[in-house]
C-alpha cells in the first residue's frame, strides 16, 4: 500500500522498543489527547484493572512486545486494524508475527509510520503513510 492510510480508532499501541518513552519524545505532529498509550500502559489497563484501552487499536512497533500486545488486545475484544512498523523488517521473532498477527489476520505494514494524530480531547483516528526506507520519512 502506498500513500497515506487513515485509521479510525479509540486507542493506539505505541511498542516500538523495549524501553518505554513517553508519548512527548515522538516526532509524531498532533495533539497529545487521551488514548495514546504505551504498551505498558495499556498492558497494566488489560491485565490489572480489566480496562480495554479502546476498540479499534493501531499499534506502532512490531518488536515482539507490540506483536504480543496486537495478540492480547484481540483476545480482549479489541479489534486491531494494524501494527505499524517504521523498518522494512521486524525485530520480533518469525513464530510471534505468525501466532500473534497472522493467525488473527492483523495486518503488518512495513516501512510505515503514524504522521498524524487526530483528535484533541480524545484520540478520533490517526494517520498512516509509507516512509522512505533509507531516510525512514514519509
Amino acid at each position: 500500500a502506498n500513500g497515506l492510510q487513515q485509521f479510525q480508532a479509540k486507542a493506539v499501541i505505541l511498542a516500538m522498543g523495549c524501553r518505554e518513552r513517553p508519548r512527548g519524545a515522538l516526532a509524531i505532529p498532533g495533539w497529545r489527547c487521551s488514548g495514546i498509550y504505551t504498551a505498558g500502559t495499556a498492558q497494566r489497563f488489560v491485565n490489572l484493572e480489566g480496562i480495554l484501552p479502546g476498540k479499534r487499536v493501531v499499534i506502532l512497533g512490531s518488536g515482539d512486545i507490540g506483536l504480543i500486545m496486537a495478540r492480547r488486545m484481540t483476545f480482549v475484544g479489541a479489534k486491531v486494524l494494524a501494527c505499524v512498523e517504521l523498518m522494512p523488517y521486524s525485530s520480533g521473532l518469525k513464530r510471534n508475527i505468525v501466532q500473534c498477527l497472522d493467525d488473527y489476520n492483523i495486518p503488518l505494514l512495513f516501512n510505515h509510520t503514524v504522521v498524524d494524530i487526530k483528535g484533541r480531547e480524545r484520540l478520533e483516528g490517526v494517520t498512516v503513510a509509507e516512509v522512505d526506507p533509507k531516510t525512514h520519512r514519509p
